[in-house]
């Protein structure tokens, strides 16, 4: 695992790990409830590179319903997440539309 992944887990906390997508190590968190959230970029050498992407994974098909770009901190990311968690936990996948 590369020494910023590592990093950014540690400072995220538990609930989050690293997954592979689109051939590129990412953060991922599944709110367990069909949304899941995807971090990419942590390793990118660029500043601001970090973006995040909320899914839905229901029966409709696998889309992006939130996203947000161009993250340059970690601690900027610790917040964007805590929000996104606390907007998307109590949606239900089958009543969003779009």
């Amino acid at each position: 695992m590369r020494k910023k992944l590592k990093e950014a887990l540690d400072y995220l906390g538990e609930q989050y790990v690293i997954k592979t997508i689109d051939r590129e190590e990412c953060v991922y968190r599944d709110l367990h409830n069909g949304f899941d959230i995807e971090v990419s970029g942590i390793c990118s050498r660029r500043k601001n590179a970090i973006h995040v992407y909320v899914w839905n994974m229901g029966r409709g098909g696998i889309r992006i319903v939130d996203q947000v770009s161009d993250i340059g901190t970690l601690i900027k990311l610790k917040i964007l997440l805590d929000a996104l968690c606390e907007k998307w936990n109590g949606k239900n996948k089958d009543r969003i539309s779009g």
